[in-house]
């Protein structure tokens, strides 16, 4: 049986299709914000265009940064040993890493999954050969150097030694609006299967994932909307932004 033909291009596809026709160039930063922010999402690994009609469904995490000093507490007062732990404002982007290094082998990207934590995502890709398939070794989560979430083999040391951070410790089960929007828009484009031609409809069923997902301060962004040759209305996740931006692309049916 046929698999369910993708009716969303490739992150790449989407950034070329984004120069304006009076452009004869190649895109370059500043030129248009829709691919200045997808470019950003590539880089990172990032972007979802999210107009998949079936899968398989591909997921990138989101370029992010920041920071959190954590104070051990003994005695009501705070004790001199500190220690930096990284908090990233994309609480939706996971990747998990095949080795102790800034350019592993293999890197694994997807949406976390709030309900446990980063290393315990990860944890069974050491069990089904996506990884490894004798069990997972001591994983540590940390912070890369452009903000996403990464779990290495290793502990919060290991992360430093790479030019990592460590980052901060995560209640499974806490809100994760990032992560529950970046898959309710992959699940809703997914479940139409087909071609959103109205951006007014797109606008309002974004602005409804927003508001079931109870994102205060998220907003819906038309960056680009749809044409002859691209009549689509897909959508990306800018979660440091905490913003939905839509974008064009063919008709795949």
């Amino acid at each position: 049986m046929n698999s369910p033909t993708s009716t969303a291009p490739d992150p790449f596809e989407l950034l070329s299709s984004m120069r304006s026709p009076d452009i004869d160039r190649y895109l370059e930063p500043g030129d248009e914000p829709a691919a200045d922010a997808l470019l950003a999402s590539i880089l990172a690994g990032s972007v979802e265009p999210s107009g998949a009609g079936g899968p398989p469904r591909r997921r990138w995490p989101r370029r992010v940064v920041g920071g959190a000093v954590v104070l051990a507490v003994a005695g009501g007062g705070a004790v001199a040993a500190s220690r930096l732990l990284a908090e990233p404002t994309d609480t939706a982007s996971l990747s998990c890493y095949s080795d102790a290094s800034a350019e592993p082998a293999i890197q694994v990207a997807m949406v976390i999954d709030p309900s446990v934590t980063p290393a315990q995502q990860c944890a069974p890709m050491w069990s089904d050969g996506t990884l490894g398939t004798s069990g997972a070794p001591e994983l540590a989560s940390c912070v890369t150097d452009t903000g996403i979430t990464a779990v290495i083999p290793g502990t919060g040391d290991t992360c430093v030694d790479i030019g990592f951070d460590e980052r901060a410790p995560t209640e499974p089960g806490s809100p994760n609006p990032a992560a529950a929007i970046t898959n309710a828009i992959s699940d809703t484009w997914s479940a139409e299967d087909r071609c959103i031609r109205d951006v007014d409809e797109a606008v309002a069923m974004l602005e409804q994932i927003i508001a079931d997902a109870g994102a205060d301060g998220w907003t819906v962004e038309v960056l680009q909307p749809p044409t002859d040759d691209m009549p689509c209305v897909g959508a990306g996740v800018n979660a440091q932004a905490k913003q939905i931006f839509t974008a064009a692309y063919p008709d795949g049916h």
